[in-house]
């Protein structure tokens, strides 16, 4: 069994666990573990501001990361696609809204359960 030993930062927004032996430790717990969602093209994954409920790996597809303007105005500042997460255990809100940019399957963790997975 390979323990996932550290952490890193990816394209702003989406986080990548780098995992010892690789990230297939990182996709075997998701895999094993993870609930599956499904998002339609502009469906909303997460809202800034709510609180971190679950931690999502990307399976397939690719996710907006943006923030919305006081005028409603979207301004996206990162993209995610698969092996990425969304999340990050030691946060307790969202800091960005995701979005799916067009069909997107992820699976999905409690901060808790990937907390437990971190050496």
């Amino acid at each position: 069994m390979h323990r996932i030993t550290s952490v890193g930062r990816v394209k702003g927004a989406a986080f990548r666990l780098v995992a010892n032996g690789g990230d297939d430790a990182l996709a075997h717990l998701f895999q094993r573990r993870g609930a599956v969602f499904s998002f339609k093209k502009n469906k909303m994954i997460a809202a800034e501001g709510a609180s971190i409920e679950r931690v999502y790996r990307i399976e397939t597809g690719y996710v907006r990361c943006c923030s919305y303007t006081e005028d409603g105005l979207r301004q996206s500042f990162a993209f995610a696609g698969p092996g990425d997460l969304l999340g990050f255990p030691e946060l307790e809100v969202w800091h960005f809204t995701a979005e799916a940019v067009g069909p997107v399957t992820t699976r999905a963790l409690k901060p808790s359960t990937l907390d437990s997975a971190i050496v």
